[in-house]
């Protein structure tokens, strides 16, 4: 590649990166999180659903539509289920005090990615927030438009103690995506979305660092002075 060829290139580049950084921020207060969004969605709460069994249940492996939201929970790149569960009925070892919740399979330590719960929301969104519940100390994986699991939420407490996890991002995403690593049984409720507040603070921030416009319109600039002043020695050594 010529220097030419190297300095379109970077210049290129430099309109086409996207901005420094992405920052996200978790929160295990609710409303903490409350405070910190706006145009929060009605929570879904998943009632009404489970009808059958005991307790009652519902299964589906095509994905839960409520909203306008989707819940996938995929345990294959090929197969997926999600579960629905009223165990107020009778299970009460999973009643958590919130009613009706959703179960996608649980991490059997063998199958690496999978499995995971996937929300595939109606708009873009800058922030979501729900009830997590799962044994004592577990901790769930989060995830935004990809299934790269970057941020974490905080050690839940254990049956029957329900927890809070909510986030809000400078970038607006349109899928979410929740994992719970070691095997044990995990559960959402009362999932709701937003938008973040300007300004807004919370228990903690993530970024993820990204190439800045100005580094390669620093280089571009760079290469076009060391071509210019390569000519300017050669003409000058030339006379």
């Amino acid at each position: 590649m010529t220097l030419k060829s190297t300095c379109l290139f970077c210049a290129l580049v430099a309109l086409l990166a996207t901005p420094a950084f992405c920052t996200v921020i978790t929160y295990t207060d609710q409303m903490s999180w409350q405070n910190a969004t706006t145009g929060d969605s009605t929570p879904i709460g998943f009632e009404g659903i489970a009808t059958v069994g005991n307790p009652a249940s519902f299964n589906t492996t095509t994905g839960l539509v409520i909203n306008g939201v989707e819940f996938i929970g995929w345990t294959s790149a090929t197969s997926a289920q999600v579960t629905v569960y009223d165990p107020s009925t009778n299970q009460p070892y999973f009643y958590f005090g919130t009613g009706s919740v959703l179960y996608w399979a649980q991490d059997n330590g063998v199958t690496g990615a999978y499995p995971y719960l996937e929300v595939i929301l109606p708009q873009a969104v800058n922030a979501v927030g729900m009830n997590i519940m799962a044994g004592t100390g577990s901790v769930f994986q989060a995830g935004l438009n990809n299934a790269t699991f970057v941020y974490s939420t905080g050690p839940t407490s254990g049956w029957p103690t329900p927890n809070f996890f909510g986030l809000t991002s400078d970038t607006a995403f349109t899928t979410f995506y929740l994992q719970l690593p070691g095997g044990n049984t995990p559960f959402i409720d009362n999932f709701s979305y937003g938008s973040e507040q300007t300004g807004g603070s919370g228990g903690g921030s993530d970024p993820t660092d990204t190439p800045e416009v100005a580094t390669f319109l620093m280089i571009a600039t760079g290469l076009i002075a060391l071509s210019k002043g390569r000519k300017v020695i050669h003409r000058a050594v030339a006379a």
